[in-house]
């Protein structure tokens, strides 16, 4: 039986945690944490039970089981239907253990309680920059946070996330989120903007930039989204949101230093390309 409550807010959506007891929350969740009661039920529920013999689901769910150590397991249920409860079953020989660990949150697997709602995560970093997002993706170890870094420093943008940003990418135009999710970058801000642009990094030693066209915008996005390894039908439904943004969203690809000379070369190639439109 759950006796302690927990109210988050992000990425535009509302997140109930229910626990046994008390538990220590880390630093990104305690970031987006909310003190008053939601106008509405909430977006999703996230009940963790102690006692993995109590775990419960049907061939419709899915269903995550996490291996720990002599023969236990953490599982992650989430239904399939309408039902918003994604329930976290935590060997009861670990529960002290689990509720002051700060990594508890990775068995939750953000990504599919955000699909729903029409957002994705993109191995990113974003600055704020004149209201707007600007998004450097690419893969691990290209300078996505020294390019943030950079911005921040020399033009004095605000980091929303270091490492995974959340989209919402059905409804308007495409809006970048921070989040809890942030990988060793530990930078997630409760701060939200329009996208102005998506940068594909590449290590080079000149400044060169192409935009590129909606069909190669989609591959670069696709390739750095998080997916499931084991869920084709999960990395499926991505593809639609994704389009959404390669087709409104400019998407380049940029082959720079990490030097401040990359700032001001970008700076100047992406406000001339929305004047130019």
């Amino acid at each position: 039986m759950a006796s302690c409550s927990y109210s988050l807010r992000f990425a535009g959506l509302h997140f109930r945690i229910l626990a046994p007891q008390p538990l220590c929350l880390p630093e990104n969740l305690r970031a987006f944490m909310v003190d008053e009661p939601f106008g509405h039920e909430p977006d999703w529920v996230i009940e963790i039970i102690f006692g993995s013999e109590h775990v419960a689901y049907t061939d419709a769910d899915h269903v995550k089981r996490f291996p720990w150590k002599d023969g236990e397991y953490f599982f992650r249920v989430v239904p399939t239907g309408r039902e918003r409860i994604c329930r976290l079953f935590v060997p009861l020989g670990i529960a002290e253990r689990f509720c002051v660990n700060a990594n508890w949150m990775l068995f939750l697997m953000m990504e599919r309680l955000l699909l729903p709602y029409g957002r994705i995560i993109l191995h990113s970093s974003a600055v704020i920059h004149k209201g707007e997002a600007i998004l450097f993706t690419a893969p691990s170890g290209t300078g996505k946070s020294t390019q943030a870094s950079l911005w921040e420093s020399h033009l004095g943008a605000e980091i929303i996330n270091g490492d995974k940003v959340i989209i919402h990418a059905d409804g308007g135009w495409p809006v970048a989120y921070g989040g809890p999710v942030a990988g060793t970058s530990r930078i997630f801000r409760d701060l939200q903007a329009p996208i102005k642009a998506i940068v594909y990094l590449r290590h080079g030693k000149n400044n060169e930039m192409t935009f590129l066209d909606q069909r190669h915008a989609f591959m670069a996005l696709y390739s750095q989204a998080v997916k499931s390894p084991n869920d084709q039908g999960f990395n499926e439904a991505l593809i639609p949101l994704i389009a959404k943004i390669a087709e409104k969203v400019p998407v380049a690809d940029y082959t720079c230093q990490p030097h401040f000379s990359a700032v001001e070369y970008l700076r100047n190639r992406l406000y001339s390309y929305q004047t130019d439109k």
